[in-house]
């Protein structure tokens, strides 16, 4: 079963919302089942090409410049490369470790067997800034591929390596988050055995909240004029839910006046219980139990916005 974990700056759930320092985190796993087939297709591209030494626009030539994907729904090239990843079959291996920069991905490589004579480790990075480094662990083939941040992100990356992979695909995520719940602490491993949920901001609240301190200003001042029906000084502003004069309100409750939440929760999405209880198993061997925590996972669809 997929989690839809996806972002680098996860957090464990629960009642308590006190943040502590962030800590590393397994965020999510993920089996997957076989894939099917994508599209290919050759054809031409339209490129702009703007006129040299001219004022006029650019304007549209067609060449074999770039290629143009026929099925938009999950367009790959000639070579049967996905759109942002730009792997393809025989360049990802069944077992994927996802991290969220370049840097971590390059420097896990370097716990990979080393490469065979005349046959170094495949690492390709594309278009669109993902790294894909291919290799060993122990003798088993093994894909370190950097997913960034996002929940858009982790969709590329598990969709289209699940379109060049054969027979059953599991996904690792690896990357730091802030515990709000105790037991965690500072440097213990978390790892999501309890699956996932999603939070996403819904800028509607925000807007509606706006409206409903506009309407009640415009009900202060009798006619919407600004000012008092007293003799023309004007009028106070009305308070919003947070008890401040005028201005956006933030609170819950003008918001709920409007008939909307500042943020939607999804219900848990499961990890998958096998992968997960090896991961603890294996950490719980490294590290010890005291610096292993299980638990929910929470994942925003922005950094600042949304945590």
């Amino acid at each position: 079963m997929l989690n839809s974990r996806s972002q680098g700056a996860g957090m464990t759930a629960g009642p308590r919302l006190s943040r502590q320092a962030p800590v590393p985190c397994i965020q999510h796993t993920a089996i997957l089942p076989a894939r099917q087939r994508c599209e290919r297709a050759e054809v031409l591209g339209v490129i702009p090409r703007a006129h040299a030494g001219s004022p006029e626009p650019p304007v549209a030539v067609i060449g074999r410049h770039k290629p143009t994907y026929t099925n938009a729904n999950f367009p790959t090239d000639a070579e049967g490369r996905t759109y942002h990843l730009g792997t393809k079959e025989g360049e990802v291996a069944p077992r994927i470790l996802s991290v969220g920069s370049v840097g971590r991905a390059q420097l896990l490589s370097t716990l990979l067997d080393p490469p065979v004579p005349g046959k170094p480790l495949f690492q390709r990075i594309s278009s669109r800034g993902f790294l894909t480094i291919t290799g060993r662990f122990q003798g088993e083939p093994v894909s370190i591929v950097s997913t960034h941040m996002g929940m858009p992100n982790m969709d590329f990356v598990v969709r289209e390596n699940r379109a060049v992979v054969r027979g059953q695909m599991a996904i690792v995520r690896l990357g730091t988050c802030g515990a709000v719940q105790r037991p965690a602490k500072l440097g213990d491993l978390l790892i999501a055995a309890r699956g996932s949920i999603g939070i996403r901001r819904d800028p509607d609240y925000w807007t509606l909240a706006h409206q409903h301190v506009h309407q009640q200003q415009h009900h202060a001042t009798g006619n919407g004029s600004g000012t008092s029906a007293a003799g023309g000084a004007p009028a106070p502003a009305a308070a919003n839910g947070n008890g401040a004069a005028g201005g956006l309100s933030y609170s819950y409750g003008a918001g709920a006046a409007a008939g909307t939440r500042p943020y939607m929760v999804s219900l848990p999405v499961p990890a998958d219980d096998e992968l997960a209880a090896l991961l603890t198993a294996e950490a719980t061997a490294v590290v010890g139990a005291g610096r292993v925590v299980q638990g929910l996972n929470a994942s925003a669809d922005s950094f600042y916005s949304s945590q």
